[in-house]
């Protein structure tokens, strides 16, 4: 996500003979892979996300629970964008992923957060504006009444430093070892879930298997492991444009199929509770669902380069994805500023889906407008 100049791309135009449309070695699969992620990273931290528990039509309900389920891709995406651009086979010291990526990020933390704090005081949404409220807002990501919109930066800062290691995991996977991976993160994030779920529906059993079974997983179970590990295998190895047509619709129906579960669930648990918004079972399936997205926009990427005079189109995507890094810290502006006064401009509900969609839009085209003006001043434009 945050890598606007991708580091060792120059051997990762050509997949396994499936070339990707690339402009200036930034790859247009990636790019738009971002700006999905993107999207749905701010449309996360709106009212639209609980809109599924707001309205009264059922058609409404299940297009909106299908919504706020894609959503809860948006940030395992970047982790796998993360893993399929950063684990190359390109070897770099401590001191140069310090000062080259881990210091990028870490000097942007204390301003964005201290720039926050003095818009919430000014706006009185923080009571008063001083070192102490900025000093823990940094330690947070922000937070105070704005929520932590800057979490992802630190995991992204962790990874950096483990950078060496994820690398020779990365390198060095097999099929099985993925296989094996995929399986262990299923198995005990989405089955044991379900069996809780039925389980405990029939009063079979009285407690839950999934959160009281203690077995020393930890590592493989952790979306900040899998999805990165993932991500890297997935754009190294699969070429997709060499998979069978059955194995490829089985794969996105099942992404589908995960979306379509989930949207019955919460109905279900929407009846039951009086519409009451809660996130169960919203990321049940979420890594069949995330990787059947992430491979589904590499494969018409990789389809849509078989056309010709898409030039155009792909320098256009291109740049988007280079902007979503600034549209991601940027965004947090917005909201305290522009989001509800806008949303209630549209419409009184603003739980309403289409005016957080056009927020979100909005959002993003006028935080990367600004990021593209900051990109002009030489000593920010490495920074953002």
């Amino acid at each position: 996500m945050l890598e606007n100049n991708d580091d060792g791309l120059q051997s990762l135009t050509q997949c396994n003979d499936a070339i990707i449309p690339t402009v200036k070695k930034r790859r247009m699969d990636i790019d738009l892979l971002r700006i999905f992620a993107c999207f749905f990273v701010l449309f996360n931290h709106t009212r639209g996300y609980q809109a599924f528990a707001h309205t009264d039509s059922q058609i409404m309900m299940w297009f909106c629970s299908s919504l706020s389920v894609i959503t809860k891709t948006a940030v395992p995406l970047f982790y796998m964008i993360s893993g399929a651009m950063l684990f190359s086979d390109k070897q770099e010291s401590y001191q140069v992923i310090i000062k080259k990526r881990v210091l990028r990020v870490a000097v942007v933390i204390p301003f964005l957060t201290a720039m926050l704090a003095a818009i919430g005081a000014f706006r009185g949404y923080i009571s008063t504006f001083s070192f102490d409220v900025c000093f823990r807002m940094t330690l947070r990501g922000a937070d105070e009444v704005g929520g932590m919109p800057y979490w992802y930066l630190y995991w992204y800062i962790g990874m950096l430093l483990m950078l060496p290691f994820y690398r020779r995991m990365a390198k060095n996977m097999t099929k099985q070892d993925f296989y094996m991976l995929f399986f262990l993160y299923f198995f005990f994030n989405t089955f044991m879930q379900l069996l809780d779920m039925i389980l405990t529906a029939n009063n079979i059993l009285p407690f839950a298997i999934h959160s009281d079974f203690k077995l020393g997983l930890n590592f493989a179970l952790t979306t900040t492991v899998f999805f990165p590990l993932a991500g890297y295998y997935l754009d190294h190895n699969v070429d997709l444009l060499k998979i069978s047509k059955k194995k490829l619709y089985s794969l996105f129906a099942s992404g589908i199929a995960g979306i379509a579960v989930t949207c019955w669930l919460k109905a279900r648990e929407l009846e039951e509770n009086g519409m009451e918004f809660t996130e169960n079972y919203i990321s049940l399936f979420g890594c069949v669902i995330t990787i059947s997205i992430f491979l589904f926009i590499k494969y018409i990427c990789a389809k849509f380069n078989q056309f010709e005079n898409h030039e155009k189109f792909v320098k256009a995507v291109t740049l988007a994805g280079s902007l979503a890094y600034g549209m991601y810290i940027f965004d947090p502006f917005m909201k305290w500023v522009v989001y509800s006064r806008f949303v209630a401009l549209i419409s009184p509900d603003t739980y309403m889906i289409y005016p957080n969609i056009i927020y979100c839009l909005l959002s993003m085209s006028v935080c990367g407008s600004f990021t593209m003006l900051l990109r002009r001043i030489p000593v920010i434009k490495k920074l953002v």
